[in-house]
This record gives C-alpha cells, structure tokens and sequence, in this order.
C-alpha cells in the first residue's frame, strides 16, 4: 500500500515525500517479508520510475536491472509484470536519446 501511495504521490510531483515514503515500503519489507517477496520487486519498479521523474536516470536502470531477475522468477518471463519493467527500461533508454 505504501509503495502504491508513493505512485500516487510522485505523479503528483511530490518527490520528496515519494521517497520518503519508498523508504519507509524498503524499511517495512525488509524487516517482515522474506527475500524474493513480489513487494521487492514492486519497491525497485516504483523506485527506478521515481528516479527517471528526477533525471537520475543511471540511478533508475540500476533498480530496474535489480528488480529484473525477482519479477521474471515470481512473475515469469512472459509476464505483464515484466513488461512492464521493460517498457520502464526502454523508458530510460528513450530519455537517453539511445533509440535502438
């Protein structure tokens, strides 16, 4: 929920609070999910969307490639889960003028 929260609070152009926010999903899943948990995989695509809105564009590939293997294990490969994370890295390589 709070990850979800922090969406709606970067679409909004609220950057500091989304972090906050991301931060404190990070605290939570950490502390009470076990590893690989889906919400991981959530919190690094939020995460990655929220440094593309900054510009910190090597930042946000950075938590895509890290979300990559967690969404294609939990979701599979084929997944809309993964698509979604591919279209957000082609998102950044747009962004970076790399059009190939």
């Amino acid at each position: 929920a709070t990850v979800g929260q922090a969406g709606a609070v970067r679409a909004c152009g609220v950057y500091e609070r989304a972090d906050a926010l991301l931060e404190e999903a990070d605290g939570f899943a950490r502390q009470r999910l076990p590893k690989g948990d889906p919400t991981f995989g959530d919190l690094l695509n939020e995460r990655g969307i929220q440094r593309k809105y900054q510009g910190r564009f090597a930042e946000s590939e950075a938590q895509y490639r890290k979300a990559r293997p967690l969404v294609e294990r939990v979701y599979g490969p084929g997944s809309v889960e993964m698509s979604v994370l591919l279209h957000n890295l082609g998102g950044i390589a747009h962004a970076r003028g790399h059009h190939r």
